[in-house]
């Protein structure tokens, strides 16, 4: 299913980690590359050398994966005349929500206290939640959680503009 309508709204990460993630992840590379540049100079590599370019290559991965995010940046959530798109499948597509499907959208809290957008979504078996979530996470049965750190702007003011628009969608039809 992908909603044919216009976007009224779209949601985008904060960015403020993306950088953390560029800055970190690309400046640990460079500085194991180097400490690499000298194992392999020496002596034939151990697998201490090896384990240690693995982890280079997953921290060169997040780094370009953030630049990416950063240079072409993509919504985490997408709001329209008929339901919500949420970015949390694998990769870079969107799950789809009819309004029908959405319960309620609120602000609230996890175990640890932290700031959480819920959404709650009646179980459909035509459109079940993707087995595999990013950008989500773990909440109760039936509700996907965004962390205020995944999602830019007041999460109270996005989770009241995100229910007015369930109810004047979802109800009035």
């Amino acid at each position: 299913m992908a909603f044919q309508g216009p976007v009224i709204e779209s949601i985008g990460m904060r960015r403020g980690g993306l950088w953390f993630g560029l800055v970190v992840g690309a400046g640990m590379a460079a500085v194991f590359l180097l400490l690499l540049a000298g194992a392999f100079r020496e002596r034939p590599a151990g697998c201490a050398a090896w384990a240690l370019g693995a982890f280079t290559v997953l921290l060169l991965y997040g780094a370009i994966s953030c630049t990416r995010e950063l240079v072409r940046p993509l919504p985490l959530l997408r709001v329209s005349a008929e339901g919500l798109a949420f970015r949390i499948r694998t990769g870079r597509g969107y799950w789809e929500a009819p309004w029908s499907q959405v319960v309620e959208i609120r602000a609230g809290e996890d175990g640890e206290g932290n700031a959480c957008l819920d959404v709650e979504l009646r179980p459909e078996p035509a459109n079940p939640l993707p087995s595999v979530r990013m950008n989500s996470g773990l909440g109760p049965e039936h509700v996907l959680r965004f962390q205020s750190g995944n999602l830019a702007g007041d999460l109270a003011l996005t989770a009241q503009r995100l229910e007015a628009y369930r109810r004047s969608f979802g109800e009035g039809r």
